[in-house]
């Protein structure tokens, strides 16, 4: 049964983190984009 419950406690893990890494790409390509608004190409 431990290896059930280290599995699920990785797969957590993994979602939490994939969802972390999802909000901070987003917030580092919405800043990019801003940064090119500003300029005015």
């Amino acid at each position: 049964m431990i290896e059930i419950e280290m599995a699920a406690m990785l797969i957590m893990l993994a979602f939490f983190i994939g969802l972390f890494l999802g909000d901070v790409v987003l917030g580092l390509a919405m800043a990019a984009s801003r940064e090119d608004d500003s300029r005015g190409r």
